[in-house]
């Protein structure tokens, strides 16, 4: 669940304060220890409630969101415990995570660059054919590589979710986490549909219980 950078000052990561903060980190060194994990850099904290917690590859942090850490019910929830889970899931994973991120910056940005060059230097060149006269399409280049690249990143960045909920479903011997994960927070964005970062919810629910039938 990594996804969505703070965007204000207000949002920027804070060194744990509280009591509740500390218990969360201590906890996060507890599971990456049961896991055979070294110790993670750093865990950080940032207010608000709009996601949940994501881990950051290069930099070996884990970010909570403050509101819905509270709403989710403390360090020991299933909610929270999950979510732990799953993003040391994502650092256990870090080599297929590496690879999905520079699959992602190559075809979202690196690509579309070099199409929006190239079409900025041909609409230049026929323009000094034709009296400066520009055309319209110069931007579709680059329009269709970033339409092509979500198309080539997302499956990536969703096998990479699944296969989080599943270190932390194999863990845990159940799927009750995930969805109170979910219940904790407000926002509703991919739930249904997915993103392209993540799965739907409904989907990834649906495939940990058929993964653990008990959990049903």
């Amino acid at each position: 669940m990594h996804d969505q950078s703070p965007s204000s000052s207000r949002q920027q990561p804070q060194p744990a304060q509280t009591g509740a903060e500390s218990r969360v980190r201590d906890r996060v060194r507890q599971i990456a220890t049961d896991l055979g994990q070294t110790a993670i850099r750093e865990v950080l904290f940032v207010d608000g409630n709009s996601f949940m917690a994501r881990y950051d590859t290069r930099h070996d942090t884990l970010t909570f969101q403050r509101g819905w850490m509270d709403a989710a019910g403390g360090p020991e929830s299933d909610a929270v415990t999950w979510t732990i889970h799953h993003e040391l899931g994502h650092r256990g994973d870090k080599n297929a995570s590496t690879v999905a991120w520079m699959t992602g910056l190559a075809v979202l940005v690196v690509i579309p660059v070099a199409a929006l060059v190239w079409g900025l230097w041909r609409s230049i060149s026929d323009a000094v054919k034709n009296d400066f006269v520009f055309e319209t399409d110069t931007l579709l280049p680059a329009v269709a590589s970033i339409l092509i690249g979500v198309a080539i990143v997302a499956p990536l960045r969703w096998l990479l979710e699944f296969r989080a909920d599943d270190f932390a479903a194999d863990r845990l011997g159940d799927a009750d986490g995930l969805g109170a994960a979910f219940d904790a927070t407000p926002s509703t964005i991919g739930r249904r549909t997915g993103t392209p970062t993540h799965p739907p919810v409904r989907t990834r629910l649906g495939r940990q219980r058929r993964r653990h039938p008990r959990a049903a």
